[in-house]
């Protein structure tokens, strides 16, 4: 029973696809009327499009600078750690209620 539930923070977009389409299935709640819900990893963010919101990550430069930081440690033998801030960003639509539609 999810009455308490304002929201739910899914880990990954596979989750809030399995998370969106049994509250579909199995429940007379809305989304994102009755309950908001995002994503995480933006990995299907093509796909979902239009579906429901995701934090998309970078992972076309997450994967850039993995290698980067692999040929670094090839050829310098560098294994000190190092730690990048890659900002993603929210994309997506209709699993948030906003912050209109609450009045």
């Amino acid at each position: 029973d999810i009455d308490d539930i304002d929201a739910v923070f899914l880990s990954s977009d596979a989750m809030a696809r399995g998370f969106m389409d049994y509250i579909r299935t199995f429940t007379n709640y809305n989304i994102p009327e009755d309950v908001s819900f995002i994503g995480f990893d933006g990995i299907y963010k093509d796909e979902i499009a239009g579906s429901f919101y995701t934090y998309s990550q970078p992972i076309e430069k997450m994967v850039q600078t993995l290698i980067e930081q692999m040929i670094e440690v090839i050829n310098e033998f560098n294994i000190e750690p190092v730690h990048y801030l890659l900002p993603g960003r929210i994309v997506g639509s209709n699993s948030v209620k906003t912050q209109e539609s609450r009045q």
